[in-house]
């Protein structure tokens, strides 16, 4: 039986969306950012001691993020270099699967005093989240032709927001309700779901691992090969230039990811600092971006079958433009409410979309995994900054309000330069249409 097109197999790699996206949700935006900044802010004072030195609470869990997407971005490299090498990628897979949610699982442990200790396990579940998701996409190209992959990773998207959502939808019962739990602290309850997170992370990867297929690929791994790869980033940038509506693709994708990536890991934030929300109102909240999310991702779908990839993930920027620009002037949990359904449905398909948008503007050969490559490289160097950039500015001007027109003037220019590729593309008249 083909390992192409194989839907138990396309099922199998779309659940590891299911099993790491908990992560995003639970850890990242609804549970524990709640909790770290309850636990660090005391009246009007936000400041926290990390290993000696003080620092902004939100901006140190920033920086912590930012250092996280840093070294795997520098490591990038190396890590794309094992997986080709058939024992060692599913090694690796595994090992950054269970890094971060053995990371997840060390934030019970968390009880304000330790600060050090939340902010390395929230690097380190960053890393193993990330890292992880480096041999998980190099699977794709094994299970499904160019032409299902944007399917099969919507389908890995939605199983993820699904997956998380009823993982929240447990949280919070429990958080709510300790006693039907037969636990008598709240605190413990939400501690409890950083165990959950861990737990289910770990047993639902290995759905995904059972039934992933063998690569035959033997590369080997030397000191030569590590520093050929590096010399491969460079040359494949400079082959980047024979494609400029690649090229202009990739300095877009950079600014819009940049601001979309800090926006999702920082938006909890913002809206407990500067929003003042509370609790109460920031899930229902965090729901309407999960089920909206799921809706633009479907809508996003169906819509680049009609107008094309290109044309609809322009849509969405423009979306993320009016979002994060009106952001700005939100002062109440109502209006952040408002702005949430659009947060979601510009989310929904923007991040496949903006992967199978690259691959078709690249020649269809081998050459075109090495840009894939580079594409994932920026993207890691783009989190790093934009989250280093939103802990600096916070510091500097004492308000996150002013990373939010920072990030709005980013996604401008990015769509600025989609524009131009679909203007650059009619004005050049390839000969061989690209369906965007």
């Amino acid at each position: 039986m083909s390992l192409k097109s194989n839907n138990k197999t396309i099922f199998a790699w779309a659940m590891y969306d299911w099993a790491s996206s908990v992560y995003t949700l639970l850890i990242i935006s609804a549970i524990f950012p709640i909790y770290y900044l309850q636990l660090t802010t005391h009246g009007q004072d936000d400041k926290v001691v990390f290993f000696g030195s003080e620092y902004v609470n939100t901006s140190l869990y920033a920086y912590s993020i930012a250092v996280a997407f840093f070294l795997l971005a520098v490591f990038s490299p190396v890590l794309n270099k094992l997986t080709h090498c058939a024992v060692k990628r599913v090694f690796f897979f595994k090992l950054f699967c269970y890094l971060g949610a053995s990371a997840c699982a060390g934030l019970y442990f968390f009880t304000g005093s330790n600060i050090e200790l939340a902010i390395i396990c929230s690097s380190v579940a960053c890393l193993g989240y990330a890292g992880s998701l480096i041999f998980y996409f190099a699977f794709l190209p094994e299970i499904a032709h160019p032409d299902e992959q944007e399917s099969a990773a919507i389908k890995g998207f939605t199983l993820g927001y699904i997956g998380s959502t009823l993982l929240l939808i447990i949280a919070i019962l429990m958080i709510l309700n300790p006693h039907w739990f037969y636990i008598s602290v709240d605190t413990i309850a939400v501690r409890i779901t950083f165990l959950l997170v861990g737990l289910w992370w770990i047993a639902f990867a290995q759905w995904t691992f059972y039934f992933l297929p063998k690569s035959k690929a033997k590369e080997q791994i030397n000191v030569k090969a590590i520093i050929e790869s590096y010399h491969h980033q460079i040359k494949t940038y400079k082959n980047l230039s024979s494609y400029p509506n690649a090229k202009r693709f990739i300095c877009a994708f950079a600014l819009y990811i940049m601001s979309i990536q800090t926006v999702m890991y920082a938006a909890t934030l913002f809206v407990i600092k500067e929003v003042h929300m509370k609790d109460e109102e920031l899930i229902p909240t965090i729901f309407i971006i999960q089920v909206v999310a799921v809706l633009g991702a479907f809508l996003a779908n169906r819509l680049a079958t009609k107008i094309g990839d290109l044309q609809t993930l322009t849509l969405a920027i423009l979306i993320w433009i009016m979002v994060d620009s009106s952001a700005y002037f939100v002062n109440t949990p109502v209006q952040f409410m408002v702005l949430a359904f659009g947060l979601g449905l510009g989310l929904g398909g923007v991040f496949a979309l903006s992967r199978t948008t690259f691959t078709k503007l690249l020649p269809q050969d081998s050459a075109s995994n090495d840009f894939l490559t580079f594409y994932d490289l920026i993207e890691r160097f783009c989190i790093a900054l934009g989250m280093f950039l939103f802990g600096y500015l916070e510091v500097l001007t004492h308000s996150m309000r002013a990373s939010v027109l920072v990030f709005a003037s980013f996604l401008l220019i990015g769509l600025i330069l989609l524009l131009s590729i679909l203007k650059f593309s009619s004005i050049e008249n390839q000969t061989e249409k690209i369906n965007l």
